[in-house]
């Protein structure tokens, strides 16, 4: 009797240890951070969020906008690009991201939208980074501000911005989204999200910086 009752609590005790391997681990969740590209206007396959910077002295006329075009070729954005204007390739087209004034157009180019007006302060250089970021639900975009506008345009996927007044704004493929210069925000990706990035601020600024700022969680608590 005795070597029986052993027995089972020896294997009860496999028993839970087997249940306790089989409980699923908690998921891992990434912080979401953006590299310098080593190919400028080239999202490299695999890398969340890859950005290209540019600097100019002179802003367009305003009132000012962000604007995003694409071009049916690489040579010809390059050939419609300008001083406060830069090439990115992607989601399979060739785009051009301006800091123009609001209504102008380049030649030959697509229209695709308009972000803004752009509320900039004075500098005495400016430096436009722009991007494609691509991040899901399992990565944690951390508090931070930026030294001037930053804007968003989704290629995919359905993002939720956080920002310190309490104001939450959720944008969708083929819309847009904008925060203010100096403002504590976080994103919340909501799904597969794939976007283009563009901020303009002054030069001798960092252009992104982490903020002390406790997000209320707003965006998770409207999933």
């Amino acid at each position: 009797m005795r070597a029986i009752i052993v027995l089972a609590v020896i294997v009860s005790l496999c028993d839970a240890r087997q249940s306790l391997s089989a409980t699923p681990k908690p998921q891992q969740r990434t912080i979401a951070r953006c590299e310098y590209a080593a190919s400028e206007g080239v999202n490299p396959i695999g890398s969340g969020c890859t950005i290209f910077q540019k600097r100019f002295e002179v802003l367009p006329s305003a009132p000012i906008v962000y604007r995003l075009e694409t071009f049916s070729s690489l040579s010809a954005a390059r050939a419609a690009e300008t001083a406060s204007s830069t090439v990115v390739q992607a989601a399979g087209k060739v785009w051009l991201i301006a800091v123009a004034t609001k209504g102008s157009r380049s030649t030959m180019g697509n229209f695709v939208a308009e972000i803004g007006p752009l509320a900039l302060k004075h500098a005495a250089a400016y430096e436009l980074t722009v991007g494609e970021a691509r991040f899901g639900p399992d990565a944690i975009n951390l508090p931070h501000t930026h030294p001037g506008p930053e804007a968003w345009y989704l290629l995919r996927g359905t993002q939720c911005l956080e920002l310190a007044n309490g104001r939450t704004i959720r944008a969708h493929a083929g819309e847009s989204a904008a925060a203010p210069a100096d403002t504590p925000m976080r994103l919340t990706f909501l799904d597969q999200r794939d976007a283009l990035l563009m901020v303009i601020g002054d030069a001798a600024r960092p252009w992104s910086s982490p903020s002390t700022w406790k997000p209320l969680n707003l965006c998770e608590s409207t999933k």
